[in-house]
């Protein structure tokens, strides 16, 4: 989705995630990493601490986990021209029915990705 001001957000789709043992985890026994990759299309840096992503799975609000090899947008700026990608997991009721929503701040409309 590449939003009029020119920030760019592309995600991946839903793949299969196991845990550690140090990781945070839900109440649902099935878990899901996705990719997400922010292009700063803009003339102005852009802070991706302000990105927030939540998953809708099987009807039920998924809980996001914490694990070594995820992570979450730094507070680095991202310059113009400049992309980041990180990893987030999430478990979730059915890995077959993810829905995730991304907003890159208060001012933008969130975007909606399905698997």
């Amino acid at each position: 989705m590449t939003y009029e001001s020119g920030l760019a957000i592309k995600v991946g789709q839903p793949a299969p995630y196991t845990p550690s043992q140090y990781a945070t985890t839900s109440t649902f026994k099935s878990y899901v990493m996705l990719e997400v990759t922010i292009t700063n299309g803009t003339r102005a840096n852009f802070n991706p601490i302000l990105l927030t992503e939540t998953i809708q799975s099987g009807n039920l609000a998924a809980t996001q986990i914490f694990d070594t090899g995820l992570s979450a947008p730094n507070q680095t700026m991202l310059l113009p021209g400049r992309s980041l990608a990180y990893k987030v997991g999430f478990g979730v009721k059915d890995p077959k029915d993810v829905v995730l929503q991304v907003s890159p701040g208060f001012t933008y409309t969130p975007t909606i990705f399905t698997s």
